[in-house]
């Protein structure tokens, strides 16, 4: 049911020095890839306006390539892997035989005295994508059966609006959707969002303005 919606999130992680591929090769298999996503997926994500996002947004990776060192160091590793010409990572990583987390999958590469930073973790960050859209989607098909089935019109109200706001939250991170983001600074408010990260301990880190 999910290997449209796999494929597209797998593509948004491909390399970025595919010069050939390019703008207009990540652009049209990120369209044809969300096109042919199931109908059991919510159709807030299945819209015009969502397909023509994740179509625009196959190539950001391109886009967003030397933003900085520390950027590049910390994100480029999450969007390759090296595979050897024996078909492993660094002899010792089969992909037929991937460990079950990132931190085995970093141990293993211990063993060849090299890490995930310079052998790439790809297969990784499609996993993470995955396992977060999955729950995203289970949290909205609650929300989207209580707006209807609750018992009182006051609770099926309160699904209702967190129905609205998973889908802005789920396309915010999925879609990297700035509008959506802008969407939910607007429900949340400023204020609260600053009080929550102050709470958190994150002293020096605020927002202070939509993005753009």
């Amino acid at each position: 049911m999910y290997a449209a919606l796999v494929l597209a999130l797998g593509v948004a992680f491909i390399p970025n020095a595919v010069f050939a591929w390019g703008f207009v090769g990540h652009t049209m298999i990120n369209r044809l890839a969300a096109q042919n996503l199931p109908d059991s997926l919510p159709a807030f994500v299945r819209s015009p306006d969502a397909i023509a996002e994740i179509a625009t947004l196959g190539p950001e990776e391109d886009r967003i390539k030397d933003a900085g060192q520390s950027w590049d160091d910390d994100n480029d590793p999450g969007h390759y892997l090296d595979i050897g010409d024996d078909g492993t990572v660094a002899g010792v990583v089969r992909l037929d035989a991937l460990p079950k987390d990132m931190a085995a999958y970093g141990h293993a590469l211990a063993a060849a005295n090299t890490d995930l930073f310079r052998a790439g973790y790809l297969p990784y960050s499609i996993i993470d994508g995955y396992e977060r859209v999955r729950k995203d989607f289970a949290i909205w098909r609650v929300d989207d059966y209580l707006a209807v089935h609750a018992g009182s019109q006051p609770v099926r109200d309160e699904y209702s609006r967190d129905r609205a706001l998973r889908e802005t939250l789920t396309l915010m991170v999925v879609l990297s959707d700035n509008t959506a983001t802008n969407m939910a600074i607007d429900r949340l408010g400023l204020k609260h969002i600053d009080a929550t990260l102050r709470a958190a301990g994150l002293k020096d880190t605020w927002l202070y303005k939509k993005v753009f």
